[in-house]
């Protein structure tokens, strides 16, 4: 490394230092919480609207609109990164995220006065911008956590989705209409009240000019009071941070170029396939069409019950995730995650297939098959396919281009993943659900290529590092991508 690179020296890690980073990640990712209860609001919710026990004045759902309603999520989701991303831009991530609890709240309000499709169409669009809290949320943790534990802290906020997502299931089988909504909205207050008290990131500060507040927020974060032993650690760290501000407002603005040099472009091939990968192997289809998955597989398992259990199953691959993400790296989780949910996927295929097209086979007594390997799929998918790449994301991207890049790789999953919700009822009708799990399977096996060939190891990369254009070519290709925060 360069002379002009000053690394700063840390204390071994204690709970002590850390404690304030967790409390305003628990925090900060009770918005995802809550939005994942209204994701997970669709799948008990579908086969009611569906039914002649609708409770929307204008009759039971057609396909298509179900369709429409199921999907809009997504594309609120898209649309929500791109504004809360640029919002973020100007007022902080923490202003922006207080205003995401606003959608969500609308959608509960919608969902109970809802006359008619469009209503809740307009509902799911609504509560979908909220997805723009994930885009900052990720810049905020990167921020304010320790490198060491920068990972277990960006898990963070799937675990929280996928809870959310098994309240959603929880009171759509067991409360009625009115109630779930009432219940569910309490977490957005809940939200907005707690993390009103959480300070913005040092950077944010610095960015602004606010040298006081930026050493007040750190101060916080890393737990250090005025004359601790840290004191001169502490020191050392904001004089760094300060370098970095400085740099970053010398820099010229982002221009087309600086998305066209090796780095910058295979960082941003990275974060858009992964995240295909990632939808297109039908992890939050299973999640949104879980319900009705079971029953078209001939599962004699209560659905609603059967969709619990893959919730539940989500939150442990989620916890999973939590305490290996900094042990066994990012690509070792990848590539599990995708062998993992392949084989769960054609054995699923297999089942499906055999169970509609050869009668003369008894499939009564493997009747268990359908709930054991989508949970397993789950599962799986939930350590590594789901999560992980939200983590690689927010490490690869160079820092010149992540204020402008990450919204464009979050906006990505959030396209893919309208796109496969609006498709999947077509997919059912024309591949039959057994094709559908063959085609899921097919992309986690690319997923699994694209892994190994081509996404860098980001695991304990110190993204406050800051490298001269000499020390980058002296750096190995996987060192290339990571680049300082």
């Amino acid at each position: 490394m360069s002379s002009d690179v000053s690394l700063v020296k840390q204390s071994e890690l204690t709970s002590e230092n850390v404690k304030y980073q967790f409390l305003a990640s628990v925090c900060v990712n009770v918005i995802v919480l809550a939005q994942g209860c209204s994701a997970g609001w669709m799948s008990p919710s579908l086969p009611v609207l569906l039914s002649e026990d609708s409770p929307l004045a204008s009759g039971k759902l057609t396909l298509e609109a179900a369709s429409w309603i199921g999907s809009l999520f997504a594309l609120g989701a898209a649309v929500g990164v791109i504004i809360f991303g640029t919002l973020s831009l100007f007022i902080g991530n923490k202003r922006s995220l207080l205003l995401c609890a606003f959608p969500i709240t609308i959608f509960w309000f919608t969902v109970i006065y809802a006359q008619n499709p469009w209503h809740l169409s307009f509902g799911r669009f609504t509560t979908g911008l909220t997805g723009g809290a994930f885009i900052c949320i990720q810049l905020f943790v990167a921020e304010i956590a320790d490198h060491r534990i920068r990972g277990a802290l960006a898990s963070l906020l799937t675990l929280n989705f996928n809870i959310g997502i098994v309240f959603g299931y929880i009171t759509g089988a067991y409360l009625q209409w009115f109630s779930r909504c009432v219940v569910l909205m309490v977490f957005p207050f809940i939200f907005f009240v707690l993390f009103s008290f959480i300070p913005e990131s040092p950077q944010y500060f610095l960015k602004i000019g606010q040298t006081e507040n930026a050493e007040r927020s750190l101060r916080f974060y890393r737990n250090c009071k005025v004359g601790s032993d840290n004191e001169m650690e502490l020191q050392k760290e904001l004089a760094k941070l300060i370098e970095i501000a400085e740099r970053n407002k010398c820099e010229e603005k982002v221009k087309l170029k600086d998305f066209l040099n090796p780095v910058s472009m295979r960082a941003m091939l990275i974060g858009p396939i992964l995240m295909a990968v990632s939808q297109f192997s039908g992890t939050f289809t299973l999640v949104s069409y879980g319900a009705t998955i079971f029953e078209e597989s001939g599962s004699t398992m209560n659905p609603n019950l059967s969709t619990i259990i893959l919730g539940c199953l989500q939150i442990a691959g989620t916890i999973s995730t939590y305490f290996l993400i900094d042990r066994i790296g990012r690509k070792l989780l990848l590539t599990i995650s995708c062998s993992g949910a392949a084989i769960g996927l054609s054995v699923m295929g297999i089942y499906c297939y055999l169970n509609k097209h050869q009668s003369n086979i008894d499939l009564s007594q493997y009747n268990w098959i359908p709930v054991v390997t989508l949970s397993f799929v789950i599962y799986i998918s939930s350590i590594g396919i789901i999560p992980v790449p939200y983590i690689i994301i927010s490490e690869v991207l160079p820092q010149k281009i992540k204020r402008i890049g990450g919204p464009i790789c979050m906006s990505s999953v959030s396209v893919f993943a309208f796109i496969m919700l609006k498709v999947f009822p077509s997919l059912m009708l024309g591949l039959d659900l057994y094709g559908c799990m063959f085609l899921f399977s097919a992309v986690n096996v690319l997923g699994i290529i694209f892994t190994k060939v081509v996404v860098p190891e980001t695991k304990g990369r110190n993204l406050d590092v800051l490298d001269s254009p000499a020390d980058q070519k002296e750096r190995s290709e996987c060192d290339l991508y990571i680049t300082r925060l």
